[in-house]
């Protein structure tokens, strides 16, 4: 992950049972700013129920060297290191390990974690962002939203 992790960005690493942030990534919850409801779930995942709600409720952004230190993440790369090429290193190291182990394992843990279902919990989410469209909240929040200044990324 490197930059800025915003939305369904932040539901994929909350749903990888590993990853590997730049020292420069910014986990962004800005779904309450621009009418949404979604992700929960998999930041749960990452982050204490507290702490989720905090960065939902205010859409609020936490640096991958905090998420870090909250358990969030397993690793944080510097800058100078590549996170693809860590990725890899770290890729190598498992493909080296026993396969039907590994896919045991998984499944175990999977198992001890059997509350996590993305697919479900996306689908309940939507459920609320849909009742806020239909209320015309959600529409009055993303118009807001875009007509704020938006965060570059890259000089065009």
């Amino acid at each position: 992950i490197q930059g800025y992790c915003i939305g369904l960005g932040i539901s994929i690493v909350g749903s990888c049972d590993i990853c590997v942030a730049a020292e420069n990534t910014e986990f962004v919850f800005r779904e309450i700013d621009n009418g949404a409801i979604g992700g929960a779930s998999q930041s749960l995942r990452m982050l204490s129920p507290q702490v989720v709600r905090y960065l939902m409720f205010t859409g609020g952004k936490i640096s991958a060297k905090e998420l870090f230190l909250k358990g969030g993440i397993p690793e944080v790369v510097p800058s100078s290191v590549s996170v693809l090429d860590r990725a890899r290193e770290i890729a190598s190291v498992i493909a080296q390990k026993d396969r039907r182990l590994l896919i045991d394992m998984k499944a175990s843990m999977n198992g001890i974690e059997k509350n996590f279902q993305p697919e479900k919990d996306m689908h309940y989410e939507h459920g609320f962002t849909f009742q806020a469209n239909i209320r015309g909240t959600a529409s009055k929040m993303r118009k807001s939203f875009l007509s704020k200044p938006r965060i570059r990324t890259s000089k065009l």
